[in-house]
């Protein structure tokens, strides 16, 4: 899946290849391996090798940023190749200078990709299934309380989620198994609802 920030243009040019002429544009490619993407930009090419990933252009083209959830990138400009893993964010320059820093995949920079998320089909979905989509969509593991019993990730859920962000998702998908989650960190942890705090 793709999704663009606001204002963004994104040229496709065939089924895996597409050319960001501004703004930024966050790819999902999955679990799956298959044709890598390819997203071209005035300043390089940024190839997945299975991942989550942002590229953004910035300062009418000065910069090249890209910052990396999951999985991994190469980044191909100024007859250099650079690959980044998960957690790395890069910024290359027209100059060629390139700075390489940490990014947490929960940051706030990520916060955009949410904010532009497709309405999550609750209906029909274990618990399981919803906690490894929250997961996915927001960077934080949702982890079980050892006094949560294992078997009620198989629950299934029915309801409507529409409208709804990854943590309200959540929150309605926990209380049909009467559960809920609290802030860990990075993460959440999934506790009996209206357990006391440990």
């Amino acid at each position: 899946s793709l999704r663009l920030d606001a204002d963004t243009r994104l040229v496709v040019e065939d089924g895996a290849r597409f050319l960001l002429e501004r703004g930024a544009v966050y790819v999902d490619t999955g679990a799956e391996r298959g044709v890598p993407v390819i997203v071209s930009t005035a300043l390089g090419q940024v190839t997945d090798i299975g991942t989550q990933f942002e590229v953004r252009l910035g300062g009418g083209d000065e910069s090249l940023t890209v910052q990396v959830r999951e999985g991994a990138v190469e980044v191909s400009a100024a007859g250099a190749t650079h690959r980044a893993a998960a957690g790395a964010r890069l910024e290359l320059h027209r100059d060629g200078s390139v700075a390489r820093s940490a990014l947490a995949p929960t940051a706030a920079s990520w916060a955009w990709v949410s904010e532009v998320a497709p309405f999550y089909q609750l209906d029909g979905r274990t618990l399981r299934q919803v906690l490894a989509w929250y997961h996915r969509e927001t960077g934080r593991s949702a982890d079980l309380d050892p006094t949560v019993e294992p078997e009620v990730l198989d629950d299934r859920l029915y309801g409507s989620a529409e409208g709804l962000a990854p943590d309200e998702v959540l929150a309605l998908a926990l209380a049909g198994s009467g559960l809920e989650a609290r802030p860990d960190g990075d993460a959440v942890l999934v506790v009996p609802a209206g357990a006391a705090p440990r």
